[in-house]
């Protein structure tokens, strides 16, 4: 399987990337993933390619940090170890489907922001190595959109199996 991984730009999530630098990253070593929503379970194929793409050559996928991703209502709330330190952290709430809204909001100023993807199909989430990853969810493409969730906020990614005619 051929991939390309680019990071998500005009196409939907760009507020969501531009908060992203404004949160400090943390640092230290990340916990391992628990998956509690079984809804939401990465299949063997979703595990693969994120284990593809991350291995790639000058691949921007860092380690995933969330211990746990749940069903809540109103979509997928990532969870973080204590122990990670984060002074600006942000409530993070992704979609369940790649059509439904992303809500970021800073933890203290309580300052959000609801966003969604233009161009996506109903691609359920599924949960894998402290990623979301929506299968197929983009409908002009067929590109796999990944979220990893970060204490200060997410970061969003695009994987095209070939590259795009148009940027």
């Amino acid at each position: 399987m051929k991939s390309l991984v680019v990071r998500l730009g005009s196409i939907g999530w760009l507020t969501v990337g531009a908060l992203t630098a404004v949160g400090a990253c943390s640092g230290g070593a990340p916990p391992a993933v628990e998956r509690k929503a079984s809804a939401v379970k990465a299949t063997v194929e979703t595990a693969a390619l994120l284990a593809t793409l991350k291995a790639r050559p000058g691949s921007p996928l860092g380690v995933g940090v969330a211990k746990s991703v749940d069903v809540v209502a109103g979509g997928l709330k990532p969870d973080f170890d204590v122990a990670v330190a984060e002074p600006k952290p942000a409530k993070v709430l992704l979609p369940l489907k790649a059509t439904d809204t992303l809500h970021l909001e800073d933890a203290s100023s309580g300052v959000a922001v609801d966003v969604v993807l233009r161009g996506a199909l109903p691609a359920v989430g599924e949960v894998t190595a402290g990623y979301v990853v929506y299968r197929n969810a983009l409908a002009a493409s067929g590109a796999d959109v990944l979220q990893r969730p970060i204490a200060s906020a997410t970061e969003d990614y695009v994987a095209f199996e070939t590259k795009p005619q148009v940027a």
